[in-house]
């Protein structure tokens, strides 16, 4: 195998070259049995410019457990015993949602999933038809990376389940995890949207738990200009009050100040799925915001998570956009956006 090794990109060689090619060959045509640093893997593609398998490899690497040692324990499968297992959602709302992608498998292998999550998350996860029981604890008591056990109580993000990567291989990202049920959609529309009229509605989500990952909101000042445009506003509080400071706060819809009383990230789904785009910074919502297949603009700063990599989409969210900030500004990038968005709903 390919001994990985962090080499400057005008230092490969054509061998080299040719030897990262054949690694990721080999990870598409195999299944995924044996423990690989996907994550080295990843970073090689993205600096021979190769930033789709770059993200392939990467998504699969989030979906494993990078320390080393986990890899020796006991890895359960599904197919010792009962197929029951305890799930947890874990305890960040963006790394419960990006890890979802393990349900359709859990359910193709034919697993029963007992799945616990607080009150945010309770009817959203209820909604998916991928699980068959769901259960409500508090926020505190949900998962870390410290709660694996052997037991078959596991989190999302638990190496115990990673035996079921010989089930799925790196083509078989599935998005189909959250959906919108119909009548939810018409009752959410007539509550929050009775008697919006634009040609374009806008979902913006500005802050984070992070003042690293958070954009200023009067940045957004653009695009509330564009013609026949309206905004809803996805933030959650206290950052929400924010839109209170800004002149241009009479663009956001009617019944804004109601739906921040909302704290269910279903309400949030049904917000999204309501929007012709939504422009949101890293958070949770923009995990969200890439399964609704509504057209997403990522904002990120240069020292970004390494999950979204260097290119300007990532596999598991087709319909997202990123944009970095590198050696730009947000009012260039929010320019940028402005212009792409006339040209096409124009």
């Amino acid at each position: 195998m390919f001994k990985h090794t962090k080499i400057p990109v005008n230092e490969y060689t054509e061998k080299q070259k040719l030897e990262i090619k054949y690694e990721l060959t080999r990870l598409k045509s195999e299944y995924i049995i044996n423990p690989v640093d996907l994550n080295q893997i990843s970073y090689n593609y993205s600096k021979l410019g190769n930033f789709s398998s770059s993200n392939k490899a990467f998504i699969l690497n989030s979906l494993r457990e990078k320390r080393k040692s986990s890899l020796q324990k006991l890895i359960w499968t599904g197919r010792e015993d009962s197929k029951n297992i305890d799930l947890y959602a874990f305890y960040r709302y963006g790394e419960t949602f990006i890890h979802s992608l393990w349900l359709p498998i859990l359910r193709d292998a034919g697993i029963h999933i007992t799945f616990y999550c607080d009150s945010n998350l309770y009817e959203l996860y209820s909604k998916t038809g991928l699980i068959d029981e769901i259960k409500l604890v508090r926020r505190e008591n949900l998962g870390n990376f410290n709660s694996d056990k052997l037991n078959k109580k596991f989190t999302l993000m638990s190496p115990n389940l990673y035996g079921l990567a010989k089930e799925f291989k790196l083509n078989n990202l599935s998005t189909e995890i959250f959906r919108a049920n119909e009548s939810d959609f018409r009752c959410f529309s007539s509550r929050y949207l009775h008697g919006v009229k634009t040609n374009i509605l806008i979902g913006i989500n500005w802050g984070s738990s992070s003042p690293k990952r958070s954009v200023p909101l009067e940045v957004f000042k653009a695009i509330s200009e564009i013609p026949n445009v309206r905004l809803i506003s996805l933030q959650k509080k206290p950052l929400s009050e924010d839109l209170e400071t800004v002149d241009f706060n009479q663009k956001f819809i009617d019944s804004q100040s109601e739906l921040e009383d909302e704290t269910s990230f279903y309400s949030t789904f049904l917000a999204i799925k309501s929007c012709d785009v939504v422009i949101t910074c890293d958070t949770a919502v923009a995990h969200l915001a890439g399964f609704s297949k509504v057209l997403t603009y990522l904002l990120l700063y240069n020292n970004h998570d390494s999950r979204w990599q260097h290119g300007d989409s990532i596999p598991p969210y087709p319909n997202m956009k990123i944009k970095r900030l590198e050696n730009s500004n947000w009012k260039e990038i929010i320019n940028l956006i402005v212009e792409e968005i006339v040209i096409r709903f124009n």
